[in-house]
């Protein structure tokens, strides 16, 4: 059901109860008392706690000897160091630069920004070898 269905079937309900006496009145206003309690504690609630965290520093990356080839394992968002978001679809190759605790350091080499990745959502691409296994006959 959705919310417009909800708030429609309750001001109908709340029409119905004015009309019809104090005791479904009561009871409306009761139902509408419990709404309010959990919407407050909602806004509460989100105002307390962080939607997502904020990006990296720069400062904070420990920078790897040579550039790794990583691959985003789910869809996930790289997030700029200006706050920018920008959607990473699974499968995609990214160029990891550094780490921090938590996110990787994801580098472009073409004009694509640079930006912060989290870590449990890539993971390093096994690179096949080339050498050439025959079996001799």
């Amino acid at each position: 059901m959705s919310i417009f269905s909800k708030l429609v079937l309750i001001s109908s309900i709340g029409a119905f109860a004015r009309e019809e006496g104090s005791l479904l009145e009561f009871a409306w206003q009761n139902q509408m008392a419990g709404y309010l309690r959990r919407t407050v504690i909602l806004i509460v609630l989100a105002c307390l706690l962080p939607l997502d965290a904020q990006p990296a520093s720069i400062d904070d990356v420990t920078f790897l000897k040579k550039i790794e080839t990583h691959e985003a394992i789910v869809d996930t968002t790289l997030v700029t160091q200006e706050g920018k978001r920008i959607p990473i679809t699974r499968g995609t190759r990214l160029n990891v630069a550094g780490f921090t605790e938590t996110e990787a350091f994801v580098i472009s080499r073409k004009d694509k920004p640079n930006g912060f990745v989290r870590k449990k959502d890539i993971a390093p691409i096994k690179r096949p070898s080339r050498i050439k296994e025959e079996t001799l006959k």
